[in-house]
């Protein structure tokens, strides 16, 4: 529910390699966030990682392990602050900055397990 858009940017291969996508992030603080996520390693149901550039810079790696009937996804997202005013108030706005994260990480996780009509588990 926090994705204004995404607009593809490149569609790289058909398993998804090497795509490149502008999404726009909405938060739950007075602020928006515009990254580009270009997919460099796919590993079909294993893993997937990306790099962001833009308003964060950094990395993401989603591991995927079946569980069963599920499947356990596990999302480590290592990322910079961009934005200079983010990144002089980080110490002291931390806090209020993981909150923010979280939150938007639970809205986005819900409405995944909607759209895929399974249960979240935290």
């Amino acid at each position: 529910p926090d994705v204004r858009e995404v607009h593809t940017l490149q569609r790289g291969r058909a398993d998804g390699l090497g795509s490149v996508r502008r999404i726009d992030w909405r938060t739950r603080l007075p602020y928006r966030l515009n990254i580009e996520v270009e997919a460099v390693e796919v590993v079909h149901h294993q893993r997937l990682r990306a790099r962001a550039r833009g308003e964060l810079r950094g990395e993401g790696l989603w591991l995927l392990r079946a569980d069963g009937a599920r499947t356990d996804v596990t999302y480590v997202w290592r990322v910079e602050l961009a934005k200079p005013w983010m990144r002089a108030l980080a110490p002291l706005l931390a806090p209020l900055f993981r909150w923010n994260h979280a939150a938007v990480m639970r809205a986005g996780g819900a409405g995944l397990a909607r759209h895929l009509g399974a249960v979240m588990q935290v």
